[in-house]
């Protein structure tokens, strides 16, 4: 097998159980068919920026979010803890990779990188004490959480004017947004909020295209 035909298996694989648990499993109660999909939605990117010969960081961010992603599926306290601390050290292999290719703050310079810095700084700070109000006993966790992701953010803002800048800034801004809305479903609305099928179904799609979208940017 090439190692075309083999990328293209894994990118279709990815693509196929994204779609599968976006529409039929995102929103539904914990399942081992969930953690299972939802693993392979991301996991395939993690083989493919590795046999394809990206960063290290690249598949190291991809792997740690897999790994988030299956524990985050699963129930209880202590299974949501290891997820967000695996999804923390997938931020900071998204870090890594940035700085790999330049990001620097020097960087932030011209409208549109000022007003993303303050679009995901203004984000945070406007939903982050409810976000930690309703964390319980892990807010100190979810306030590291929330200080990598905006570094993440402000990061990806950073990187010097390369055709993988604006691209990767979009990127992390779908990451943030899932990530804000997340805290905001699981801390805040209640539990039978109309809008929860939906939200989930979002929230699942902001996430799996970011990380898909920085996949490409990365190894192609």
């Amino acid at each position: 097998m090439s190692l075309e035909t083999l990328s293209q298996m894994l990118l279709g694989h990815a693509i196929l159980w994204s779609l599968i648990y976006g529409a039929v499993l995102c929103y539904r109660g914990p399942s081992l068919a969930k953690t299972i999909v939802k693993v392979l939605a991301v996991l395939p990117l993690a083989v493919l920026a590795f046999v394809q010969g990206g960063p290290m960081a690249l598949t190291f961010a991809l792997v740690a979010c897999a790994i988030g992603d299956c524990f985050m599926s699963r129930d209880g306290t202590p299974a949501f803890l290891l997820g967000m601390v695996a999804f923390a050290v997938g931020h900071l292999g998204f870090i890594a990779l940035f700085t790999a290719f330049g990001s620097d703050v020097s960087n932030l310079q011209g409208a549109g990188r000022i007003l993303g810095v303050i679009l995901v700084s203004g984000a945070a700070i406007k939903w982050a004490p409810e976000i930690v109000r309703g964390a319980g006993q892990l807010k100190p966790f979810v306030i590291i959480y929330i200080l990598i992701v905006v570094v993440m953010a402000v990061c990806a803002f950073s990187l010097p004017h390369i055709p993988k800048g604006a691209s990767t800034a979009v990127a992390s801004l779908l990451f943030v947004c899932s990530d804000l809305l997340l805290g905001r479903h699981i801390f805040v609305q209640p539990h039978n909020h109309p809008f929860r099928i939906p939200l989930s179904i979002s929230i699942w799609v902001l996430y799996w295209l970011s990380l898909m979208m920085l996949t490409i940017i990365y190894l192609f």
